[in-house]
């Protein structure tokens, strides 16, 4: 499972982040918690799914912008 965090200032900002890792700073306090997704990144529209996969992978999150 992802974590699924939305930018309080910027709802349309989201970042995600395996259930296993940890939160990354910047996300506090700026950040409201929103939910899980699954992993394979369905429920989680227009994500780009394999660059999410590879940030995910090099860096432990994705952020990226909903349309």
């Amino acid at each position: 499972m992802l974590n699924v965090f939305r930018k309080s200032e910027d709802p349309s900002i989201v970042c995600l982040i395996p259930d296993a890792s940890p939160i990354p700073t910047f996300l506090r306090g700026r950040w409201t918690f929103e939910g899980k997704t699954a992993e394979d990144l369905s429920g989680q529209a227009p994500v780009h799914r394999e660059a999410a996969r590879e940030t995910i992978w090099l860096t432990g999150f994705y952020v990226f912008a909903e349309a």
